[in-house]
């Protein structure tokens, strides 16, 4: 189980090792992704993650769908530790009157977040591939397949690829995974041999709208004169 820590006013004194980590910083996050998918894949031991910055709490809002058995949030409230000297109690870093300083009010979480977009956290635009091809005389059946590099799950995917008017919508894409969907193209009137198909793709990352157009040259098959015959003899 991975038991994650609000601990924003750093009133513990933390001893990290192999399963237990401190994170302050947003450039933690991908490191951070990274331990969080070891211990996912680890039934075997108990993980506690101290997350000591509320941009990377927000960051981490996706884990909350995870089951309690599998993943557990516990807040360390500055309340809980008033009224206690840090010599009774060795686990407190700071007094009462530093803590009470650094606390942050939940509403500047806002303000907050929109400091730490110009943090160099990298997002991987989806790869996207069309595996199949054109046809001049009819409509043919084409697979579309969009891949997740990154780190963490991308959002309210929306994929229009207006050559071939289709449309095609995915609620998540997971980290490092990949969503396919099967269209019927319509017949292509391009006379060379392949045709350049342009598509704009809308997702949602890092609690923000974002947008990346390509193409892609898809193959046209020309059809023999005996698959011609056959094709007519078929509507006969």
């Amino acid at each position: 189980m991975i038991t994650i820590y609000y601990d924003f006013q750093k009133t513990q004194q933390i001893q990290t090792d192999a399963y237990t980590r401190t994170v302050k910083q947003v450039q933690d996050y991908i490191p951070l992704r990274q331990y969080i998918r070891r211990a996912l894949n680890d039934r075997d031991h108990d993980y506690r993650i101290y997350v000591q910055n509320r941009t990377l709490a927000e960051w981490l809002r996706d884990l909350r769908d995870y089951p309690a058995t599998l993943v557990h949030w516990e807040e360390i409230a500055i309340n809980d530790h008033i009224g206690v000297r840090p010599e009774v109690d060795n686990t407190i870093a700071k007094t009462v009157e530093e803590l009470a300083s650094d606390y942050i009010n939940p509403k500047d979480t806002d303000s907050i977040f929109a400091t730490a977009q110009t943090d160099p956290i990298k997002i991987i635009p989806p790869i996207l591939t069309i595996e199949g091809y054109l046809l001049a005389n009819q409509e043919t059946t084409l697979q579309i397949v969009i891949v997740n590099s990154n780190l963490f799950p991308i959002y309210t995917v929306r994929l229009v690829v207006s050559g071939l008017q289709v449309t095609v919508e995915w609620p998540s894409i997971e980290a490092g995974s990949s969503a396919s969907h099967e269209v019927l193209a319509p017949a292509t009137r391009e006379k060379g041999d392949v045709q350049i198909v342009d598509y704009v793709c809308t997702y949602e990352s890092s609690n923000r709208s974002r947008q990346f157009n390509d193409y892609v040259k898809l193959p046209i098959r020309r059809l023999q004169r005996n698959e011609v015959d056959a094709l007519f003899e078929d509507m006969l």
